[in-house]
């Protein structure tokens, strides 16, 4: 019988060190989109506002448990991809992309790297 203990024990403690893990992940995941989101709005391109205003974000929990954050332009969504990878001008040549989405998804990734880290090392 102490063998069962011992191993009740033992899930116990495993159970609840993957609650402390799973909520610092949580939380650094919601700490680095708010930044994110902020990035992003600070490095769009502004002509007349509306297009770096529009960015926002959607927090989804997955029936799995695990958490999904998407970022997308809700007022001008046509401009996204045009704006990040340039396209064709209609008299010829073309208008060059200025990666900002790009340059904020690294960041992004950067960032959750690190809180993770520093979360974990505690």
């Amino acid at each position: 019988m102490p063998t069962h203990n011992l191993y009740s024990s033992f899930k116990e403690l495993l159970d609840e060190y993957g609650e402390e893990i799973r909520d610092d992940l949580t939380s650094s995941l919601t700490e680095t989109s708010n930044d994110a989101l902020k990035n992003l709005k600070n490095v769009s391109p502004v002509l007349t506002g509306s297009y770096k205003k529009g960015w926002t974000k959607k927090v989804e929990f997955t029936r799995w448990g695990s958490l999904s954050v998407t970022m997308y332009n809700k007022t001008d969504w046509q401009l996204t991809h045009l704006l990040n990878n340039g396209h064709a001008k209609r008299g010829g040549g073309r208008v060059p992309g200025d990666g900002h989405i790009d340059r904020a998804s690294e960041y992004a990734s950067d960032l959750l790297v690190k809180k993770v880290e520093e979360k974990l090392e505690k």
